[in-house]
């Protein structure tokens, strides 16, 4: 979407080089599976869990479970009153769940590269 905006603005030059960017970014992305964080504003948790997953350079959506309804239903229907939600694919982990054990080994994560 706003990469389709540079050719205009910054020339072709520009484009190529940031639609590389884009795609080594998705390259690099350690997981294939699409990852979201249900999270809600001033939960401190919720941003320990966002700033472990980029550190580990991992991908994700983050969802506000306060202004998206559709997403608050979604972890409602489920019988989860916590926050913050990891979602990748369709496992769902909250709670005590969400222990970096856990985390590392629904993504796949690689201990032997400890993250930056």
């Amino acid at each position: 979407p706003i990469f389709d905006a540079y050719p205009l603005r910054l020339g072709y030059y520009a484009y190529v080089y940031f639609c590389a960017r884009k795609a080594t970014r998705q390259r690099n992305s350690k997981v294939n599976r699409p990852v979201i964080v249900y999270s809600t504003p001033l939960c401190a948790p919720c941003e320990q869990l966002k700033r472990y997953l980029a550190a580990h350079d991992v991908s994700f959506v983050t969802k506000d479970l306060m202004m998206d309804e559709d997403a608050a239903e979604f972890v409602e229907g489920r019988g989860i009153r916590t926050s913050p939600v990891l979602q990748v694919g369709k496992t769902l982990l909250h709670g005590n769940d969400l222990q970096p054990s856990n985390i590392d080994g629904l993504l796949g994560l690689d201990h032997s590269n400890p993250p930056r």
